[in-house]
Parts: structure tokens; sequence; C-alpha cells
């Protein structure tokens, strides 16, 4: 078991593990656009629950797929579809914001709970998406390798100047 995860990148790890967080959060937001009041603008032949159970086995179909090219793993895959899958989670956070702002437009003083727990899972959301996001374009990325000559695409402070001891 040591030598399976020795094989594998801690930032890749941290990665997965992240992504599987992301889709627990975002399965607890409950306005969302397969449960609210934006499943209005669905085809009619659509009853309400198909699109939710679709979006489910969408998540569902790309964190195993992401788990599985970890364990096998194909690191350019896998690279590939960690930003697929970030890439979905951000459409969706997006989707829900959208259907929150509808839900806000009307709500009554009893929802105001259950919208500031949603409100905050999808900040929680928002943080773990966007961090996947530095690391797909900020090294080391999926390769792990030191690449302290390579140029940063962003210059966090703790980078610009030497850390004093």
């Amino acid at each position: 078991m040591i030598e399976f995860l020795r094989k594998r990148s801690f930032s890749t790890s941290m990665v997965v593990l992240v992504l599987l967080l992301i889709m627990a959060v975002q399965g607890s937001i409950s306005y969302s656009t397969m449960f609210g009041r934006l499943a209005i603008f669905l085809p009619s032949f659509i009853s309400h629950s198909t699109p939710s159970a679709v979006w489910l086995a969408i998540r569902c179909i790309l964190i195993a797929g992401v788990i599985l090219l970890w364990i096998v793993n194909r690191k350019l895959a896998l690279f590939r579809a960690i930003i697929l899958s970030n890439g979905v989670f951000t459409v969706g956070l997006v989707v829900n914001m959208l259907a929150l702002l509808d839900v806000l437009s009307g709500f009554s003083p009893k929802a105001v709970r259950s919208l500031l727990v949603d409100v905050i899972l999808m900040a929680v959301s928002n943080i773990l998406i966007f961090s996947i996001w530095y690391w797909i374009i900020d090294p080391p990325g999926i390769g792990e390798d030191p690449r302290e000559q390579d140029p940063w695409d962003f210059l966090f402070p703790q980078r610009a100047s030497i850390i004093p001891h």
C-alpha cells in the first residue's frame, strides 16, 4: 500500500480528494437548477427528476474516471480528466448561483437559513474549484517535478521574496 501511494504524487492525490469533496459539497446545495425553479425552462417531455439524475450520473462518471486514472497512474489522461471534471463542476457552480439568484428574487423569510447554508456551500465549492484551476496552471501540476527555473504563471507574495528563517 505504501509503495502504491509513493508512485502517485502528493499534489495529484490531494486534487483527486478535493474533487471528491467538491462533488459532495455541490450535492448538498438545495437550490440547484435540477431541483429549483429554473426547472421550468426544461422541455415539457422531460420530468423534473430526470436532469438531477443525469447531472448526478455525469458527476459520478467523471469522478470514477478520475479515480480510475489515478489508480492506474496515467498522468496525462488524469490531468485531462481533472480539467474536464473541474470544468463541469465550474459550470455546475455557475448554474447553482443563477438558481440561487432566481430563488432570492421571491424567497420567504422561512427560507433564510437554508439559503445561508447554500451560500456557504457555494463559497466552499468556489474556493475548492478555483484552487484546482490554480493547481492546473501553476507548478508543480501533474508532474511534481521541481521547476524552480520555470517562470511562474502567478506570482504570489510568498514566492516574490526570500522567506526569512
